[in-house]
């Protein structure tokens, strides 16, 4: 039943839409190809250089 619902959102909004997220779908635009599969988005955190203390 989910299934179709998204399906019925993706066909009157796109799947690239606000709504289609809303609906639990990832949109087109999120998605990233790397490699041969599809990976979702990460939100990536920049990693702070630690600092050196000399002794």
């Amino acid at each position: 039943m989910p299934a179709e619902m998204l399906l019925g959102v993706a066909f009157e909004y796109g799947r690239d839409s606000h709504q289609y997220e809303l609906a639990g779908g990832v949109r087109t635009s999120d998605r990233v190809r790397k490699s041969m599969r599809t990976r979702i988005k990460g939100t990536t955190t920049e990693r702070q250089p630690t600092e050196m203390v000399s002794a």
